[in-house]
């Protein structure tokens, strides 16, 4: 069975903050693309992994793993 993280996508209702405070802390290369539900920032991370970050109204800031399945 092979199930690994794939992409993490952190919901935050501070999309901006959020980019910069990783770019400076992990080096992720952020970029800002539109899409027809809103701004949406990819991240660069490195190794076969993915990431992105949704702004939204979530009462804080958390992760979702994207995991991949054989099925």
């Amino acid at each position: 069975m092979s199930e690994r993280v794939v992409h993490l996508e952190l919901h935050t209702p501070a999309l901006g903050d959020a980019a910069s405070f990783y770019e400076g802390l992990c080096g992720w290369r952020p970029e800002q693309i539109r899409t027809p539900w809103g701004s949406y920032v990819t991240l660069e991370l490195g190794g076969g992994l993915d990431g992105g970050i949704v702004e939204c109204p979530a009462p804080r800031p958390l992760w979702l793993p994207y995991v991949e399945v054989d099925n």
